[in-house]
């Protein structure tokens, strides 16, 4: 476990096992990290439910963290060898907190766990994590043209056509659909949108911003309110992809754009 305290000088006083192309197979890798999901999984019931052998179950996983870190922690495997190595560190490092937390005994929230065990079997699926972190690059690009397009209060757009961007949404539901088994971090993706939906519902077109409501009587929105709150709605977007950038061994980028893999 100690390793797991210290681990932001781990890497530096024990050498990894680094992975040899050659010896690679990626079936196994997979394997290896659902094996080490489900181990986090039967510890967290463990604790929660204050099994009498929570304390074997915790120590199974370190052990298996220990060596799975030892192997990857700090060069990915082969089949990941196109990351940038500070995503790569920031996942690793995201995840071995967790996880250091949860061999402690540590309560654990769902969202948290999710936050374990999503990574993994993340890593275990390629097809899977490549389009998620493409989904989180293209959110992010989307976010720039959009500042970028916005000089002026009057150029602003509305949020209902931020929460009708069609890059943004299908990201984000593609994003969402990744989280199948993370149903903590995928009630949260909804929520986020249907805050956003919600509040961009009574926002009027730019057109109208500074007309009366004829029903009320009531000034809609101005050109500047209504700036001031699509910067509110990117603001929660952009902290959202921050959050979801460790899950996904991604590094956020101001100017990203999406990137093929094979």
């Amino acid at each position: 476990m100690f390793f797991l305290i210290v681990f932001p000088f781990f890497s530096e006083c024990c050498p990894a096992r680094a992975c040899d192309p050659s010896d690679f197979v990626l079936d196994d890798f997979a394997s290896r990290c659902k094996d080490l999901s489900g181990k986090i999984r039967d510890t967290e019931l463990a604790f929660r439910m204050r099994f009498p052998d929570s304390a074997s179950r915790s120590a199974l996983l370190l052990d298996a963290w220990l060596s799975f870190f030892l192997d990857h922690g700090v060069t990915p495997p082969p089949i990941y060898a196109s990351m940038p190595w500070p995503a790569w560190e920031n996942g690793m490092r995201s995840l071995g907190s967790r996880i250091g937390g949860l061999g402690r005994g540590e309560p654990v929230s769902p969202e948290a766990l999710d936050l374990m065990t999503l990574p993994l079997e993340l890593l275990a699926q390629p097809d899977h994590l490549f389009p998620f972190q493409n989904a989180l690059a293209t959110v992010t690009r989307r976010f720039e043209e959009i500042i970028a397009g916005t000089g002026s209060a009057s150029d602003a757009l509305s949020p209902a056509q931020l929460a009708a961007d069609k890059e943004i949404g299908q990201s984000f539901a593609l994003i969402s659909g990744m989280c199948e088994n993370a149903p903590a971090l995928r009630a949260r993706l909804s929520t986020l949108y249907s805050s956003l939906t919600a509040l961009s519902a009574d926002t009027p077109p730019n057109n109208t911003a500074s007309a009366a409501d004829p029903a009320g009587g009531e000034m809609l929105l101005n050109a500047e309110d209504r700036r001031a709150l699509l910067e509110l709605h990117l603001g929660s977007l952009r902290d959202e992809v921050e959050f979801l950038s460790p899950i996904a061994f991604w590094q956020l980028q101001p100017t990203a754009s999406p990137t093929s893999h094979p």
